[in-house]
C-alpha cells in the first residue's frame, strides 16, 4: 500500500470500503518499527555468519520507499593481534554491500558498534539502492558507556552504498552478516538490538 494524500470529508459522504482502505494504506505507515531484541552474537568462527534477518514484506518499497535499518551492539578483540571483520548487507538474492574493517587493536575493553542504513526503490520495483553508515568505536577513554569520542584515530567506519534488482513485490529477506579474520572466543560482535521499518 502506498501514501495516500489524505481527504476532506463532506457533511453526508458515505464510508466506502476503498476510502477506509486509504486510512489503513495510511496507518501502515505511521506503524512503529519491527524490533528485535535478542542478542546474536558472531563468536569462535571465521566463516561468514549471519548476525541480523529481518523478513521484509512484499511491497514494502514500492516504487518510491524507503525501507530503514538500525543495528547496535558491541565488538570485542581480546585475542592478542589486531583483527577485522568483514560485514555484508544482503537485501533478497543480492549482496549490496561486502567490506572488511580495518584492523582494530586488541583490548579487553568492548567497542560500541552502529549500523544504520537505508534501501531506497529507484522508480521501480526492481531497482533498489543502499545506503549506509556503519561505526565501531574506539576502546578507551570513556567515563561510563563504551567508544572514545576523542579518539578518531581509534574508529573503524565509513558511509558506504550498493545496489540490486530485486523483486520487492514479493517478500524478502533483509541480513546483516559478520565474518571474523580467526575464529576465537576472544573475537565477537554482538548485535544487541535491531529495527525495521518502511516509510
Amino acid at each position: 500500500m502506498t501514501w495516500i494524500t489524505p481527504r476532506t470529508w463532506l457533511v453526508g459522504e458515505v464510508v466506502t470500503a476503498s476510502k477506509m482502505n486509504e486510512i489503513t494504506s495510511n496507518l501502515n505507515h505511521l506503524a512503529p518499527p519491527t524490533v528485535d531484541t535478542t542478542v546474536r552474537s558472531v563468536v569462535s568462527t571465521n566463516i561468514e555468519t549471519t548476525l541480523v534477518t529481518h523478513a521484509i514484506t512484499g511491497g514494502s518499497l514500492s516504487t518510491n520507499r524507503q525501507i530503514q535499518f538500525l543495528i547496535i551492539g558491541d565488538v570485542t578483540n581480546n585475542t592478542g593481534a589486531g583483527q577485522t571483520f568483514v560485514f555484508r548487507v544482503k537485501y533478497g538474492a543480492t549482496t549490496l554491500f561486502d567490506d572488511a574493517t580495518t584492523s582494530l587493536a586488541a583490548s579487553g575493553t568492548a567497542r560500541a558498534f552502529h549500523l544504520h542504513a537505508t534501501i531506497v526503490a529507484l522508480g521501480a520495483t526492481n531497482s533498489q539502492m543502499l545506503s549506509m553508515t556503519l561505526r565501531i568505536s574506539g576502546q578507551t577513554g570513556t567515563t561510563a558507556g563504551l567508544g572514545d569520542l576523542g579518539d578518531a584515530a581509534g574508529v573503524a567506519g565509513a558511509v558506504a552504498s550498493g545496489t540490486a534488482a530485486i523483486d520487492s513485490t514479493a517478500n524478502q529477506n533483509l541480513v546483516v552478516t559478520a565474518q571474523p579474520s580467526t575464529s576465537s572466543a576472544q573475537l565477537s560482535v554482538r548485535a544487541l538490538y535491531s529495527s525495521w521499518r518502511a516509510v
